[in-house]
């Protein structure tokens, strides 16, 4: 975890990596060391799972049933399946 003092900003700011994403912004501290425990803090929550987060959603109102799409079928989309 890196903490750095930007330029014209009285602010520390942050910047560390999570299983692969990148967490960057201002601690909003002008002191070092609460600049430090509120990193310390986001960083602790960036790894934790994301058990809240909500699943991606894959595009128009599809119904999975047996692995075939119920808006595939009624297309034709899906070949050797009747709708």
């Amino acid at each position: 975890m890196e903490l750095v003092k930007r330029k014209n900003s009285h602010c520390w700011w942050y910047d560390f990596t999570v299983r692969g994403e990148r967490f960057r912004g201002s601690t909003k501290e002008t002191n070092k060391a609460a600049a430090s425990a509120k990193a310390a803090q986001l960083l602790a929550e960036g790894q934790r799972p994301a058990i809240n987060k909500k699943a991606p959603v894959l595009g128009g109102t599809c119904r999975q049933i047996s692995g075939v799409c119920r808006q595939q079928q009624a297309c034709g989309e899906v070949k050797g399946v009747s709708a």
